[in-house]
């Protein structure tokens, strides 16, 4: 990864920061916010050396968490220090090459720090529960973060901005339940809720549920397993715009909202690789064919898959960047 200098990380900011306490002093709010979450990062560590391991941690997981906190989408990262992922391995009893070696551990760990949405200091300490992208629920009291396991974290500086999100700095590193996969507590609808609550990026999709048939918001509330395709806001009024309507026209029609929604859901569970692995899925509204991630809906329209793998106790959710369309002839 390259370190763009035309990112400027204030050290000295962060530094009064980490002197004064993460919620009494004056923090890196004032740091103008060029630069993603991971030019931030760099950038930071080119002045400080405090990031050295998480970036190598970065490097040695998943793609696309690097490919999430360098896009647009807004996230807050929960950093740990060097020193903070120092005392993590001698918890753990491992080398940092014993761990950045297991690309599956470093990723879940990775995704436990980061939560949908920019959530500033006082947002933060607004909250007793955070979601992080982990599927997994991290309590904090008083910017003092505690995991599953009961271990604690103290954030020791706050709101250092990107133009994706907010980067907050912590003292430990913490874990998710390694032992066992989480079961995911809440169904698609309850997911979708809170997703847009950190986000804001399911507004209209929740309206259109509200205003489908009744039975769509059942189906997925429901026991069954499905597949949601679930389109952003700005895929809901980039269709407004093709279609030549408002959202109110659009949603006042229960049956072509319901229609529009039923061609976005699949029955069955499918993870990303599985989706991945097919050529067509067999929505309740009709097949759509899918090729690297690109959804062709009937009418030679393509959605790209853009986010993946949003879990929920009866299904899973895969974000996409455009409304597909059955065929509404």
């Amino acid at each position: 990864m390259k370190v763009f200098r035309g990112v400027k990380f204030v050290y000295a900011l962060l530094i009064a920061a980490l002197a004064l306490g993460a919620f009494g002093a004056p923090s890196a709010r004032a740091a103008e916010e060029t630069g993603t979450i991971v030019d931030v990062a760099l950038a930071a560590n080119a002045e400080t050396g405090e990031f050295s391991i998480l970036i190598a941690a970065l490097q040695a997981a998943d793609p696309s968490i690097i490919q999430r906190l360098s896009s647009d989408k807004r996230s807050t990262v929960f950093a740990p220090t060097d020193a903070a992922f120092q005392a993590l391995l001698e918890e753990l009893g491992l080398t940092a090459e014993q761990l950045l070696s297991n690309r599956d551990l470093v990723t879940r760990v990775l995704r436990y720090h980061i939560v949908r949405g920019k959530l500033l200091a006082t947002d933060v300490l607004a909250k007793e529960r955070l979601r992080t992208l982990r599927a997994g629920r991290l309590l904090q009291s008083n910017g003092v973060l505690t995991d599953p396991n009961g271990r604690t974290a103290n954030i020791i500086a706050t709101d250092i901005l990107a133009s994706n999100g907010v980067i907050h700095v912590i003292d430990r590193v913490i874990l998710p339940k390694l032992d066992e996969a989480p079961e995911p507590e809440n169904n698609i609808i309850d997911v979708a809720l809170e997703v847009n609550e950190e986000t804001g990026e399911f507004s209209i999709l929740i309206a259109a549920l509200e205003a489908a048939d009744p039975s769509v918001m059942k189906r997925l509330a429901g026991h069954g397993q499905y597949t949601v395709f679930a389109p952003t806001d700005a895929a809901f009024l980039a269709l407004l715009d093709e279609l030549g309507v408002t959202a109110e026209q659009l949603l006042s029609d229960q049956k072509l909202v319901t229609r529009v929604l039923r061609y976005h859901i699949v029955r069955g569970n499918l993870p990303a690789d599985k989706v991945l692995a097919r050529k067509s899925l067999h929505t309740l509204q009709g097949r759509i064919s899918q090729n690297n991630s690109v959804l062709t809906d009937l009418n030679g329209r393509t959605a790209n898959i853009i986010q993946t793998d949003i879990p929920a106790s009866n299904g899973v959710i895969h974000v996409i960047d455009r409304v597909v369309l059955p065929n509404l002839r």
